[in-house]
């Protein structure tokens, strides 16, 4: 597993399971301005695990993301926004609890002049 790891600028295509898999100590991870896309799985797939190893405190923004996103365990403070019509697709209700989805709509209120998100909304260090 990799925690703080920053996964940027790359492409993820043709994979024959998921295009970006989290899990296992993957934590506090920033995975932006990546494009996803004709793999043989999710787009982002966050793999079952322990909560403390699934992906907490992961930003996912500025994805293009084929195949949706998909949480197969429970993530805490996991920030989902600005990926285009990149959806949640598929998860198990009780898996989302942790996860903030932020609308396009309300996005200006959550990230700073910078179009980096808000110390105070989410902990980047």
């Amino acid at each position: 597993g990799v925690g703080y790891g920053l996964c940027e600028d790359s492409v993820f295509e043709g994979n024959g399971r998921h295009g970006i898999s989290i899990g296992h100590r993957d934590t506090d991870a920033i995975v932006r301005n990546n494009r996803v896309g004709a793999n043989g799985g999710h787009g982002i797939y966050f793999r079952e695990d322990s909560l403390n190893r699934s992906g907490c405190r992961t930003l996912i923004t500025g994805n293009s993301i084929e195949g949706g996103i998909y949480f197969d365990s429970a993530a805490e403070d996991a920030v989902i926004y600005g990926n285009g019509d990149a959806r949640i697709t598929g998860s198990r209700d009780e898996y989302l609890d942790g996860v903030i989805n932020v609308p396009a709509e309300s996005i200006e209120s959550k990230i700073g002049p910078d179009n980096a998100p808000r110390e105070s909304y989410y902990h980047l260090g």
